[in-house]
């Protein structure tokens, strides 16, 4: 794997780098690759699927280790192009998304309760709400505004046991990184769900209820 710069460098010593050489196909791989390559790194891995560069949102990684998980959807988005952008042992990279997969990168994240659930303890909760999930999911795909679409929620990315905290931080990421969000009943009665709804309005991505509203933040 190269680094090769294509940019001047800025005041702060960082520049912009095209990243050549390297043996990844997906997006996953290409994080991966990266960790092993590169153990003095440290920095963010970012997807974009519209060619754009975004500085906020992706992954972050430190000296080899991630501080969160891949998103399980990358491991399907084949590369078009990366890109890097730092200096040093800092460096943020660019995963550039082949235009082909336009059409099967929808993914819709469905905000459901945990803790404010009813059951007594949290295992129960946590049950209940994963039971929750696979209920919705093959109703919402059904749904013509989601046909097709990836449907994914904070007990597929969050195993029982994982901290609070960090379980707040990959349900943000997951949010950040899908097309709209689907917020279940009881959403208002959820810290969490309410912070996915802030995420998804603050990026403007598109929110959708239970009760079949749309939430619109100017």
């Amino acid at each position: 794997m190269k680094q090769i710069r294509i940019g001047d460098w800025r005041g702060d010593e960082t520049a912009p780098f095209s990243i050549e050489n390297y043996q990844a196909k997906t997006a996953a791989d290409f994080v991966n690759e990266v960790l092993k390559a590169e153990p003095g790194e440290w920095g963010h891995f970012r997807v974009s699927e519209d060619g754009r560069r975004r500085r906020t949102g992706g992954i972050e990684y430190r000296y080899g280790k991630l501080l969160s998980p891949v998103p399980e959807r990358w491991k399907n988005l084949r590369i078009a192009k990366v890109e890097g952008d730092g200096g040093w042992s800092c460096m943020d990279y660019y995963i550039f998304i082949d235009s082909k997969q336009v059409s099967s990168r929808l993914k819709l994240y469905i905000a459901t309760p945990i803790n404010a659930r009813k059951e007594d303890t949290f295992e129960e909760k946590y049950k209940s709400a994963k039971e929750r999930l696979e209920y919705l999911k093959p109703i919402l795909r059904a749904d013509y505004r989601f046909n097709g679409w990836e449907v994914v929620g904070g007990t597929d990315i969050c195993p029982l046991g994982t901290p609070e905290n960090e379980a707040i931080k990959r349900c943000v990421q997951e949010v950040f990184t899908s097309d709209a969000i689907y917020m279940d009943v009881g959403w208002q009665n959820s810290d969490g769900c309410r912070t996915e709804l802030e995420t998804a309005g603050r990026y403007k991505i598109p929110i959708y209820t239970f009760d079949g509203n749309v939430i619109k933040f100017e």
